[in-house]
């Protein structure tokens, strides 16, 4: 292998890692079920690839809870497909018991993800926010234009949105 083979296998298996996280994050935004179900079908089918086994049987459970509360929605026999493959899954992850992968995330804590950097920032962690559209980013950004609207410096504070005409200046 020459040293770009090598660079290039590492920023794609870091790549990956990073998908994978983005991906698992993704079960905790506030969706409507059958979007849930679909986010969730992602994050434990590339856990259960990953060999993450407790991972994938944490996503198989919570996409089984779910489909049991919302299985006379009229995305029912979509959701039912899902839930077929989320028991196997299930029933295969607990038999082995392990992750073999070390990625960054604790589905017990819940979190807020950096508009920046998109990695969590846990319950307690520092953080500051956008005055305009309530952002959330690390400290490490503030002063910065807040990505997600463009118009407000992230981590200052103001009364509220205040307009100058030019004579006023």
């Amino acid at each position: 292998m020459t040293h770009s083979n090598i660079t290039r296998s590492k920023n794609s298996q870091q790549h990956t890692r990073t998908n994978k996280q983005k991906n698992r994050y993704g079960t905790h935004c506030s969706l409507q079920p059958p979007h849930l179900v679909l986010a969730l079908m992602v994050a434990m089918t590339q856990a259960y690839k990953l060999k993450n086994f407790i991972t994938a049987a944490s996503f198989a459970r919570r996409l089984l809870e779910i489909n049991e509360r919302f299985a006379s929605s009229k995305s029912s026999k979509s959701m039912s497909s899902a839930a077929k493959k989320a028991e196997k899954v299930l029933k295969l992850s607990e038999r082995q018991g392990r992750n073999s992968v070390k990625i960054e995330y604790d589905e017990q804590d819940s979190f807020m993800l950096c508009c920046e950097t998109m990695t969590p920032i846990y319950k307690g962690n520092k953080k500051t926010r956008c005055p305009y559209c309530f952002a959330h980013y690390l400290p490490k950004h503030s002063g910065e234009v807040c990505k997600i609207c463009g118009v407000a410096q992230i981590g200052l504070e103001t009364l509220g949105l205040v307009s100058f005409s030019s004579s006023r200046r």
